[in-house]
Formats: C-alpha cells, structure tokens, sequence
C-alpha cells in the first residue's frame, strides 16, 4: 500500500486539531459559565 507513510503524520495532525479544538472549547465553556453565575448574583 503506497502513502500508507502518510497516515501517521495525518492521523496525528488530526489528533492534535482536535485536541486544541477541544482546550479552546473547554475555554468558551468556563467563559460562558462564569458569565451565567455573574448574572446570577
């Protein structure tokens, strides 16, 4: 199977977006929370 070489470095440049994607989010989800119990108070 020719390019199977490629799969590695994809598999992991998807792994790491994902990852980053995933700490960003994380990020959004605290901001928006903090806003919510700001309102709250």
């Amino acid at each position: 199977m020719e390019g199977n070489w490629l799969w590695g470095p994809f598999i992991a440049c998807v792994v790491y977006s994902l990852y980053a994607i995933d700490k960003r989010l994380e990020k959004i989800i605290d901001l928006l929370f903090d806003i919510k119990q700001g309102y709250r108070d």
